[in-house]
């Protein structure tokens, strides 16, 4: 996935927020939804949803 083992400790510890298209990568590779909301002024969130059974 071009995604070095400090990215993955950055992902895995939610201590940095990854590349859209690197969480997008990630979310395909896993069969997830991505939702990100984005607001003036506050941090970005990004969740990551498993598919409806």
């Amino acid at each position: 996935m071009h995604v070095d083992v400090d990215e993955i400790e950055g992902i895995e510890t939610a201590t940095e927020l990854p590349p859209i298209a690197v969480i997008m990568r990630l979310a395909r590779v896993l069969d997830l939804t991505v939702d990100v909301h984005l607001a003036g002024g506050d941090e970005p969130t990004v969740t990551i949803v498993a598919p409806a059974a």
